[in-house]
């Protein structure tokens, strides 16, 4: 099996008024028919609230009733399921897995005109490898215009193989000494994967990656959602095929959106690159 993902930001707000609403804007939420798993990143501020809703109605029927499900939703920073809304959270990070419903939205009520909203959620899959599929003349329905074998194409292993995605290669391919960000690589690449881990004894890090052939400024908002560290943990995380035209590089930040550098020397971070 491999895994297909799809990575949307819904959420960049700041200062903006008091209001109850919902993304996605629509009326009809996110479609998550197929889904394994649905990952929510966020960071909150100035009184916002946040929680999850689903449904199996059909919108076409003008009856659509929602659910709250957030408490099905485990906190990755905890590994804890069951909490009823999200409020000021500066590391929010949430996954369900197995969900079972049509669509999905996110609601959100803010107290006041002073807020920071920023927001993205990835929808994972499982694609199944293509397969061996030969059909010989006697499988044929009968007046077909043509007995001829009819192959899709996958006749050898070769073939096969050819449409596999190749492993990638981890960069550094040894754990390397610890630091607060480096380059793996200057030339464009895809990212597969990313391991990282923080020995540091009391302090959460986000890890942040970069499309970059340098680390870049601070201030620099990364290719994708931070990844929190808590203090002793490692964490590996899947990127399906993560594409890098400049290069790839990373830094451990001690804020959400954009890059602030740590200067903490504890993390070590490999990467599963390939072309």
């Amino acid at each position: 099996m491999r895994e297909t993902t799809r990575l949307v930001k819904f959420a960049d707000d700041t200062d903006t008024a008091a209001v109850t609403r919902y993304y996605p804007s629509d009326a009809e939420g996110w479609d998550i028919r197929g889904a394994c798993s649905v990952t929510i990143q966020g960071y909150q501020a100035g009184g916002v609230t946040w929680t999850i809703e689903a449904t199996n109605s059909e919108m076409s029927d003008g009856d659509t009733i929602w659910h709250d499900v957030s408490k099905l939703f485990v906190d990755l920073n905890t590994g804890v399921a069951g909490t009823a809304s999200w409020v000021d959270d500066a590391s929010l990070m949430i996954q369900l897995s197995g969900i079972n419903a049509q669509r999905l939205r996110i609601k959100e009520i803010k107290s006041d005109a002073t807020n920071v909203v920023l927001g993205w959620i990835r929808f994972s899959n499982a694609a199944a490898n293509p397969g061996l599929a030969t059909v010989g003349a006697s499988a044929l329905p009968a007046g077909a215009a043509t007995a001829a074998k009819q192959d899709t194409g996958n006749g050898s292993l070769a073939s096969i193989l050819a449409k596999l995605v190749a492993p990638g290669t981890w960069t550094p391919a040894t754990a390397a000494a610890g630091a607060d960000s480096a380059v793996i690589t200057a030339a464009a690449t895809t990212a597969r994967a990313i391991l990282a881990a923080n020995s540091h004894a009391a302090t959460t890090i986000y890890l942040q990656i970069f499309d970059s052939a340098s680390v870049p400024a601070d201030g620099t908002a990364p290719r994708i959602p931070s990844i929190p560290i808590a203090a002793g943990q490692t964490v590996l995380v899947q990127l399906g095929a993560l594409a890098c035209a400049n290069g790839l590089s990373w830094a451990a930040s001690s804020t959400v959106a954009t890059k602030t550098i740590t200067a903490l020397t504890s993390v070590q971070c490999s990467a599963e690159i390939g072309a």
